[in-house]
């Protein structure tokens, strides 16, 4: 872990207070390298020369169509939440094609009716570095299509292509 020499420390009391804490050999910094895209921070979590190289080598994962400057596009509101549970659990949940109508009865299907048989057909090779796809059978008429790309370490994509081209990412 590289540490960086402290250059200046603004909210000190003068000047002098200033120089006399900078000059300290305890007043120091981890840098981390940090980009900005699509309204995110992403922080490399390595310290050091040869992490900055490395960041510079991998571009965090984003949402291409959010790069475009398309009409089609319609970028809704960010929102957070916290969840008690750990990215695994979400995974799991989240990538099951029978937790929506099952989970979300009667506001996204109907857990009696719509938890049928999927398929989950690949559509890449599963890799550390890349992740995995899958393709789900769909039993709505409503949906032509709907894929799942995981793309460590963070990015869970669900699309689902309606039958009038209309798309929700």
């Amino acid at each position: 872990m590289e540490k960086e020499i402290v250059l200046s420390i603004p909210q000190s009391k003068d000047v002098a207070t200033e120089a006399k804490n900078c000059a300290n050999s305890k007043a120091c910094a981890i840098s981390y390298s940090v980009k900005e895209l699509q309204g995110l921070i992403w922080i490399w979590g390595e310290s050091g020369q040869q992490a900055k190289v490395e960041s510079e080598l991998r571009k965090p994962r984003i949402i291409p169509e959010l790069e475009t400057q398309s009409d089609r596009v319609i970028k809704l509101y960010w929102y957070q939440r916290d969840f008690p549970f750990g990215w695994d659990f979400y995974l799991e949940n989240v990538m099951d094609p029978a937790h929506a109508p099952v989970s979300h009865h009667n506001l996204i299907g109907n857990r009696y009716t719509d938890a049928k048989y999927y398929d989950m057909i690949p559509l890449r090779k599963i890799s550390t570095q890349e992740g995995f796809s899958f393709e789900v059978t769909s039993t709505s008429s409503e949906i032509a299509q709907s894929k799942n790309d995981f793309q460590p370490p963070c990015l869970q994509r669900i699309e689902s292509t309606y039958s009038d081209g209309g798309k929700l990412i």
